[in-house]
Protein backbone atom coordinates (compact mmCIF):
# COMPACT_ATOMS: atom_id res chain seq x y z
CA UNK A 1 0.00 0.00 0.00
CA UNK A 2 1.22 3.74 -1.11
CA UNK A 3 1.33 6.19 1.85
CA UNK A 4 -1.89 8.66 2.02
CA UNK A 5 -0.44 12.06 1.07
CA UNK A 6 -2.60 14.83 3.44
CA UNK A 7 -2.05 18.55 2.76
CA UNK A 8 -3.62 21.38 3.84
CA UNK A 9 -5.42 24.08 1.41
CA UNK A 10 -4.05 27.53 1.84
CA UNK A 11 -7.08 28.64 0.15
CA UNK A 12 -10.08 27.79 3.05
CA UNK A 13 -8.72 25.83 5.13
CA UNK A 14 -9.78 22.49 4.47
CA UNK A 15 -7.40 19.14 4.36
CA UNK A 16 -6.66 17.50 0.92
CA UNK A 17 -6.63 14.07 0.48
CA UNK A 18 -5.05 11.61 -1.89
CA UNK A 19 -6.41 8.04 -1.46
CA UNK A 20 -3.81 5.34 -2.06
CA UNK A 21 -3.48 2.97 -4.59
CA UNK A 22 -4.49 -0.64 -3.09
CA UNK A 23 -4.34 -4.05 -4.00
CA UNK A 24 -7.65 -6.47 -4.03
CA UNK A 25 -6.69 -7.90 -0.41
CA UNK A 26 -6.33 -4.85 0.98
CA UNK A 27 -9.21 -3.59 -0.56
CA UNK A 28 -11.27 -6.60 1.17
CA UNK A 29 -9.47 -6.02 4.50
CA UNK A 30 -10.30 -2.20 4.64
CA UNK A 31 -14.15 -2.67 2.79
CA UNK A 32 -14.75 -5.58 5.49
CA UNK A 33 -13.67 -2.88 8.51
CA UNK A 34 -16.26 -0.13 6.65
CA UNK A 35 -19.01 -2.85 6.37
CA UNK A 36 -18.44 -3.94 9.97
CA UNK A 37 -18.76 -0.30 11.25
CA UNK A 38 -21.12 0.49 9.22
CA UNK A 39 -23.63 -2.49 11.23
CA UNK A 40 -23.70 -4.62 8.23
CA UNK A 41 -23.47 -8.68 8.05
CA UNK A 42 -21.91 -8.55 4.89
CA UNK A 43 -18.61 -9.50 3.87
CA UNK A 44 -16.49 -9.52 0.88
CA UNK A 45 -13.47 -12.07 0.01
CA UNK A 46 -10.38 -11.16 -1.96
CA UNK A 47 -10.84 -13.24 -4.52
CA UNK A 48 -13.99 -11.13 -5.30
CA UNK A 49 -11.88 -8.03 -5.38
CA UNK A 50 -9.37 -9.65 -7.71
CA UNK A 51 -12.15 -10.64 -10.07
CA UNK A 52 -13.48 -6.87 -10.12
CA UNK A 53 -9.98 -5.83 -11.54
CA UNK A 54 -10.46 -8.32 -13.85
CA UNK A 55 -13.37 -7.67 -15.10
CA UNK A 56 -12.97 -4.06 -15.13
CA UNK A 57 -15.76 -3.17 -12.64
CA UNK A 58 -13.20 -1.27 -10.31
CA UNK A 59 -10.22 0.98 -12.59
CA UNK A 60 -7.01 -0.57 -11.88
CA UNK A 61 -4.14 -1.28 -13.56
CA UNK A 62 -4.95 -5.04 -14.08
CA UNK A 63 -4.77 -5.51 -17.97
CA UNK A 64 -1.61 -3.19 -18.01
CA UNK A 65 0.59 -3.90 -15.51
CA UNK A 66 3.87 -5.75 -15.81
CA UNK A 67 4.42 -9.46 -14.80
CA UNK A 68 5.83 -8.76 -11.97
CA UNK A 69 3.91 -5.90 -10.56
CA UNK A 70 0.84 -6.31 -8.15
CA UNK A 71 -2.94 -5.61 -9.34
CA UNK A 72 -3.99 -1.66 -7.82
CA UNK A 73 -7.19 -0.25 -7.48
CA UNK A 74 -6.93 3.79 -8.30
CA UNK A 75 -7.50 5.14 -4.59
CA UNK A 76 -10.59 7.06 -5.88
CA UNK A 77 -11.88 4.34 -7.99
CA UNK A 78 -11.99 1.63 -5.11
CA UNK A 79 -13.48 4.74 -2.86
CA UNK A 80 -16.61 5.29 -5.33
CA UNK A 81 -17.00 1.67 -4.97
CA UNK A 82 -16.52 0.60 -1.20
CA UNK A 83 -19.11 3.79 -1.36
CA UNK A 84 -21.40 2.10 -3.20
CA UNK A 85 -21.01 -1.57 -1.71
CA UNK A 86 -21.96 -0.08 1.59
CA UNK A 87 -24.54 2.03 0.92
CA UNK A 88 -26.30 -0.96 -1.46
CA UNK A 89 -26.19 0.79 -4.60
CA UNK A 90 -24.50 -2.00 -6.34
CA UNK A 91 -24.91 -5.55 -6.89
CA UNK A 92 -22.99 -7.60 -4.22
CA UNK A 93 -23.27 -10.69 -5.08
CA UNK A 94 -25.39 -11.70 -2.40
CA UNK A 95 -28.27 -14.30 -2.16
CA UNK A 96 -31.31 -12.64 -2.91
CA UNK A 97 -34.38 -12.84 -0.84
CA UNK A 98 -36.69 -15.28 -2.87
CA UNK A 99 -39.68 -14.48 -0.51
CA UNK A 100 -39.44 -10.61 -1.66
CA UNK A 101 -38.82 -11.30 -5.08
CA UNK A 102 -41.98 -13.74 -5.32
CA UNK A 103 -44.24 -10.68 -3.92
CA UNK A 104 -43.12 -8.71 -6.85
CA UNK A 105 -44.43 -11.29 -9.07
CA UNK A 106 -47.50 -12.39 -7.09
Amino acid sequence: MTDTNISSSSSNGNVEVTLPDLTPYEASKVLNILLEQSGSEKRIKPQQMYGYAKSGKIASNYKTRGDDEKVLFEGEAIKKFMDAYISGTIESGQRKDYNELASLFS
